[in-house]
């Protein structure tokens, strides 16, 4: 095995070691140790010139894998002719700039890759057609260039990743090469499966948890049969197996239906899956790429969202990736058949602070963030599993709901539902606060575990008969 560096005008004798950090939406980074022979005034100049990183494997027929392109952003150069070079991708080079300007200003809406000046945003970026959106103009405001692409990325459900020749590209959890990893690929005990549970009584909640355990269950409640994987039993546990859909009635559900809806729970980004790779395989796994796991109990297929490889060939075993991946999609097993939008799970929610019409919020991830780490968006008004049955409701963490992508401006996605099966007239069952009507200067909901009818605005109104028959406690927020 070697590894070579190549840097214009610097010779370099041998790589002492290499760590290439890689994340899902940032540049890879790479740290090289290296002995160089030459100059002190030609090592000054190696910071800001162009390095390539390749690996070649042993073989019959030793191929050189291009591993990282890049340039120099920091260089420490020592007497004894041992440097540490910082080694940024190519796409890292967009964040140089903050820019304000606009792209698009005709009357109708085309495609985001149609827009007049876009292209040089787009400059560099291998398939900007996924862009499909249409829009009628899209505004830059103080953002660099590599921050825009991240906004076009989570409009579309996509994330950004640099292959190893440096070219920028958008992808999703179906583009990465699917790898089959043997037990023999896997170092001893490094595997970890990472399950957190959301605190008691939490009401406004932004964290890394896997399931939120049903507060009160109908004593008439089937539990589920056979869970199947390990993450759907996890989730079972935690009470994550509801026996009712969100937003409406789960009857005519199976138990393996209500299987696939704790695994579903646990999907999404919600639990981590830890490992540490050898041999061949250590090179060819990349951000993006999933992972099949042969002769193991986790049989879901896991997307890579970080690794972080690690060459030091002083060391008997010198080569070896760290990763760090997910199931892929918060969907899992279950069948859906048309989404006006991407489907994104939730992890976390904030009832108490709604903005000034009245809606709550949720925090929503793709199967690629971190573990906690996402997206705030609004939950629409008068919105449930069907069109024009119940009221809106604040979906529970670990639903899986659908997000309609704002068409025009920088506004986040809103959320106008959740997967919905099954029959049932679409009554939100979940929670604990109920909103019976919602518009821009007009809110009135009742939260059923304290009792408590709160109003917002001059006029309040209900939606078909309503019959209070206790005494509740009003107040103005």
């Amino acid at each position: 095995m070697m590894v070579e560096v190549s840097a214009p005008g610097f010779s370099i004798d041998r790589v002492e070691s290499l760590t290439l950090s890689m994340r899902a939406n940032l540049p890879p980074t790479g740290h090289v140790r290296v002995r160089y022979d030459a100059s002190v005034a030609a090592a000054l100049g190696v910071c800001g010139s162009a390095v390539s990183i390749r690996m070649t494997l042993p073989g019959p027929i030793p191929v050189g894998q291009p591993v990282l392109a890049g340039t120099v952003s920091d260089a420490i150069l020592r007497e004894d002719g041992v440097a540490v070079l910082t080694v940024l991708g190519k796409s890292a080079q967009r964040d140089e700039t903050v820019r304000v300007r606009s792209f698009g200003t005709g009357p109708g809406r085309v495609a985001i890759k149609s827009l007049s000046g876009i292209a040089e945003l787009l400059a560099g970026v291998g398939n900007s057609t996924r862009l499909s959106m249409p829009v009628s103009h899209l505004y830059q405001f103080g953002r660099t260039d590599y921050e825009v692409l991240q906004l076009l990325a989570g409009w579309h459900g996509l994330y950004l990743r640099e292959d190893p020749t440096g070219t920028l590209c958008f992808a999703d959890h179906t583009d990465g090469a699917l790898h089959t990893v043997p037990r023999s690929a896997l170092v001893p005990r490094s595997t970890t499966l990472h399950v957190h549970k959301r605190p008691a009584g939490a009401r406004c909640v932004s964290t890394d948890l896997l399931a939120e355990k049903t507060p009160s269950r109908p004593a008439n409640a089937a539990p589920c049969a056979n869970p199947g994987t390990p993450l759907a039993a996890a989730a079972h546990s935690l009470g994550a197996c509801r026996p009712h859909d969100f937003y409406g009635g789960g009857a005519g559900l199976t138990d393996a239906e209500r299987a696939g809806r704790a695994a579903a729970a646990v999907r999404g980004g919600l639990t981590a899956w830890r490992a540490v790779l050898n041999g061949p395989l250590a090179t060819q796994v990349r951000v993006g790429d999933r992972l099949k796991l042969a002769d193991s109990e986790i049989t879901d297929v896991l997307l890579v969202r970080q690794s972080e490889l690690t060459y030091t060939p002083a060391h008997r075993d010198s080569l070896s990736l760290a990763i760090d991946a997910v199931p892929v999609g918060p969907l899992g097993g279950i069948p859906v058949s048309a989404t006006p939008g991407p489907v994104v799970a939730v992890i976390g929610t904030c009832l108490d602070d709604p903005d000034e019409s009245g809606r709550a919020w949720v925090r929503v991830a793709f199967p690629w963030h971190e573990s906690g780490d996402g997206i705030w968006c609004p939950v629409a008004q008068a919105t449930a599993s069907k069109p024009g049955c119940g009221a809106a409701e604040v979906p529970a963490a670990g639903a899986s709901v659908v997000a309609l992508l704002d068409p025009i401006g920088f506004d986040p996605p809103t959320i106008v539902g959740a997967i919905y099966r099954g029959a049932g007239g679409g009554q939100p069952t979940t929670g604990t606060r109920r909103i019976l009507h919602a518009s821009p200067g007009l809110r009135l909901d009742i939260d059923q575990e304290t009792g408590t009818l709160t109003f917002q605005g001059k006029l309040i109104r209900f939606l078909g008969p309503v019959t209070i028959s206790e005494t509740l406690d009003v107040k103005e927020e």
